[in-house]
């Protein structure tokens, strides 16, 4: 049974006063803060659950921005109720994502930043797409000249050095075969598949990040997060 009244706010303030100094040393005006890893996925390991570290707000879905004045936390509808009962305030506001007063983390940015500032965010959990949206409504107020910023990721920094809650390792759970029989395809006829779509695109080599993708097409399943048949890894596929 799932209940909102045992909640418990999380002390984050001297966490966000922590990655404001760390903002300073680096120049920057604000800071993004996405819920990905880095394979993009919407459910991750707890080695890389850093907004929900830095906010104490744990749904699946949410994204922060942090200013030297304010701290947000943006989510959708399924988590109003769970965040408004999780977030310290202050230093979190909630911005309930999706109401029509609700400006979007890239709006609000433009709306509310200085001439001249920089935005950090970390490159390896920001993805391409969300680079491109946030760079259109950035550039959209020239005169504002706000600038986008690829840093270390600042969140791993604090909770590097947070000896009370210290940062979790890398999962290491065990990879195990799906069998064909279930899978439906072998591996060799999938990289088969594989190879001749990369011929016709005149494409030698493919990175695959998506860890359900990597699951599928070699029939591997592993637990690295939880409640997903996944693991973490890389894979290189060439021709």
């Amino acid at each position: 049974f799932f209940s909102f009244f045992a909640m418990k706010v999380k002390a984050t303030a001297h966490l966000v006063a922590k990655l404001r100094q760390l903002m300073a040393d680096r120049g920057l005006s604000a800071y993004y803060i996405g819920s990905a890893d880095p394979h993009m996925g919407e459910y991750v390991p707890k080695r890389y659950s850093q907004r929900e570290y830095i906010t104490g707000f744990d749904g699946s879905f949410g994204y922060a921005v942090v200013t030297k004045e304010q701290a947000l936390l943006w989510t959708d509808g399924r988590y109003h109720l769970q965040a408004s009962k999780q977030l310290e305030s202050p230093p979190w506001t909630l911005m309930k994502f999706g109401q029509a007063d609700v400006p979007t983390a890239e709006k609000w940015l433009v709306d509310n930043l200085e001439k001249n500032a920089v935005v950090g965010f970390d490159p390896w959990t920001f993805s391409v797409e969300q680079f491109k949206k946030f760079e259109e409504a950035l550039n959209a107020r020239k005169k504002s000249c706000l600038k986008l910023l690829g840093v270390d990721n600042l969140v791993d920094i604090v909770w590097q050095q947070d000896q009370e809650n210290p940062m979790p390792p890398l999962p290491t759970e065990p990879i195990f075969l799906h069998p064909t029989k279930y899978a439906g395809q072998s591996v060799p006829e999938k990289l088969q598949k594989l190879a001749s779509d990369m011929k016709d695109e005149r494409v030698d080599r493919i990175l695959l990040t998506a860890l359900d993708d990597i699951a599928w097409l070699l029939n591997l399943r592993g637990s690295d997060v939880s409640f997903n048949p996944v693991f973490i890894a890389y894979c290189i596929a060439t021709t």
